[in-house]
């Protein structure tokens, strides 16, 4: 069976915490930019990149880096519009232009390190278990598991989950995991019946990320410690 996939960049504009995010400069390009650039790089996306935006300057930065433009309806882009109902307007758009593909790769543009070696391991692990699988996640490890997370009380901290601190040192802690929004690669059929993001339906496998490669943008800290980063290692 051949396979075919697109890769969506969902990239509203309006960001509240960091004003037009997408477009903030990391070492002189839009944030924006790196997304696409290693989305190109691709060897199973090639130029079927294409950025869904309401915005006509993340429009037009994202055509200058070589991606294709899916507009946004205005009601798709608010801060209440949710991001599966931004995939499923791309795909039937992408649909009615023609387009025959039946496997979606979204990635987040707020994730700048992620690696082309990433978005290939995940499209070749779903379509080598096409019959068996949905979905394929990116995720990374959490620093402590859920046993050692606490809460706020009336003022006081107290542990979600019973600790009896048993297993204090380090090793000898559960390893646990978190979606770190990398990579979700998806049958289209999943994206199309799907009614929460991420997309808890269907069977899943998964990728682990490393530390790096899935630093989130959310905040104007995250900005400054990804910006950091980016000048050691020359991103």
């Amino acid at each position: 069976m051949k396979h075919f996939a697109v890769g969506i960049i969902p990239a509203r504009g309006g960001s509240k915490r960091i004003p037009k995010k997408n477009l903030t400069k990391i070492n002189g390009k839009p944030l924006l930019a790196y997304t696409i650039r290693v989305a190109l790089e691709s060897s199973f996306l090639r130029n079927n990149i294409f950025v869904s935006t309401q915005d006509s300057e993340i429009a037009k930065i994202s055509k200058k880096f070589g991606a294709h433009i899916i507009k946004r309806p205005k009601e798709l882009a608010s801060a209440r519009a949710s991001t599966l109902s931004a995939l499923q307007h791309s795909v039937i758009t992408l649909e009615n232009a023609g387009l025959d593909f039946d496997t979606v790769v979204v990635l987040q543009p707020t994730s700048p390190f992620r690696h082309v070696k990433t978005i290939d391991k995940g499209i070749q692990k779903l379509w080598n278990n096409w019959r068996g699988m949905d979905a394929v996640f990116s995720v990374s490890k959490t620093r402590f598991p859920p046993s050692w997370m606490l809460r706020l009380v009336e003022d006081k901290l107290e542990f979600i989950y019973p600790n009896d601190f048993s297993k204090i040192r380090g090793q000898d802690l559960e390893i646990t995991y978190e979606f770190d929004g990398v990579l979700y690669v998806l049958k289209k059929d999943l994206v199309m019946k799907s009614k929460l993001y991420p997309f808890s339906q269907g069977r899943t496998g998964y990728l682990v990320s490393d530390k790096v490669e899935s630093i989130d943008i959310d905040d104007a800290e995250d900005l400054e410690i990804t910006r950091a980063i980016a000048k050691y290692i020359k991103l």
